[in-house]
């Protein structure tokens, strides 16, 4: 049996392709139906959300791989990468960061709204009121925009 690409990147989170199959089997069920592997790929994705609810920097990475997901599937993904933004903040806040700083990626894929951020420093509780504006306006968000925020250290 052929092993797609979702379920080699889950067994970066432990998810095993006995797991895989265990999840496809009990989705099928469920589904009177045989689940598509997008299907299992999504609720494993949903499962390991919930398994990892105060790890943020986790948190981050599993929203940043389904925004992909759903980006490959042909599907808006800006919700998943906000939250991926957001889960990168409150990280930074969780471990004293007050500062952060939008990094716009160089080259053709930075939009204007992104690149007339670039290099700009916020207070915290600014930069996270700013993530749903930031997404919502990025003209690049689903061709592989790259901008992110960094810690500022004072």
């Amino acid at each position: 049996m052929e092993v797609n690409k979702w379920e080699k990147n889950l067994e970066r989170y432990g998810i095993t392709n006995k797991q895989f199959e265990k999840e496809k089997k009990e989705l099928s069920k469920k589904f009177k139906k045989e689940a598509s592997d997008s299907d299992v790929t999504w609720s494993l994705f949903n499962k390991l959300l919930i398994k990892s609810v105060s790890d943020f920097q986790k948190l981050s990475s599993i929203y940043y791989d389904m925004a992909i997901f759903l980006n490959e599937e042909g599907r808006n993904s800006s919700d998943m990468k906000g939250l991926s933004a957001k889960m990168k903040l409150l990280d930074f806040k969780q471990n004293g960061i007050e500062k952060v700083r939008w990094v716009a990626s160089a080259g053709a894929r930075t939009c204007k709204k992104c690149e007339s951020l670039n290099g700009k420093v916020f207070l915290m509780d600014e930069a996270l009121e700013k993530i749903p504006l930031l997404v919502k306006d990025c003209k690049n968000l689903d061709d592989g925009c790259r901008c992110c925020w960094v810690a500022v250290i004072e």
